[in-house]
């Protein structure tokens, strides 16, 4: 096989790949969310309540730098996806976990990858068997972090206020979506 041949091959395969990836998630709607920010301290489950809680849409700001918060979210499964898998995409710009409503944790979100963006912890899978009608209620614990802590600039002036780190938490995504799990395991 000669070179230009092989790198056709690749072109190919890549492309096929990125259309993959667009494929994964064919349903989605946006969830409701409300968050409370806790400043700097890490409260426990049993205290989620103990703050006034406000709104959160996607693209809305709602801490920096080590900052804690309790999210609420909350909808309901569409019948129309009557046995589909479901799940919620929660990128909520930092790294976090999922708890049920007994306060169990039951699962890690993170917002960033040190593979492709593919591989980011930010879907929960609520059912593999949708029968329409179910309650979404999920409670998050969020800090404003990424994967590894604050985002660190390379060789920072000395006066530079970030150069010891920095993180903005921005809300990218709060949708529940029916996952097709055939797609994923194909890409």
């Amino acid at each position: 096989m000669h070179d230009k041949e092989r790198q056709l091959y690749e072109r190919q395969i890549e492309r096929f790949i990125l259309r993959l990836k667009e494929l994964f998630y064919d349903q989605a709607m946006t969830l409701e969310a409300e968050y409370c920010n806790f400043g700097q301290r890490n409260l426990p489950f049993k205290s989620r309540m103990n703050g006034k809680y406000q709104s959160i849409e996607v693209g809305d700001t709602w801490g920096q730098n080590w900052e804690q918060a309790w999210f609420h979210i909350t909808g309901e499964v569409p019948g129309t996806w009557k046995g589909r898998i479901v799940a919620a995409r929660l990128h909520l710009g930092g790294e976090g976990c999922i708890f049920d409503e007994n306060g169990i944790p039951v699962q890690a979100i993170s917002c960033h990858s040190l593979w492709m963006d593919a591989f980011r912890r930010d879907r929960y899978v609520i059912t593999k068997n949708a029968r329409g009608g179910e309650m979404i209620d999920l409670w998050v614990d969020v800090s404003a972090a990424q994967l590894f802590g604050l985002h660190l600039q390379n060789d920072p002036h000395p006066q530079d206020l970030k150069r010891y780190g920095h993180h903005a938490a921005t809300v990218v995504d709060l949708s529940l979506v029916t996952f097709r799990e055939d797609i994923w395991q194909l890409y």
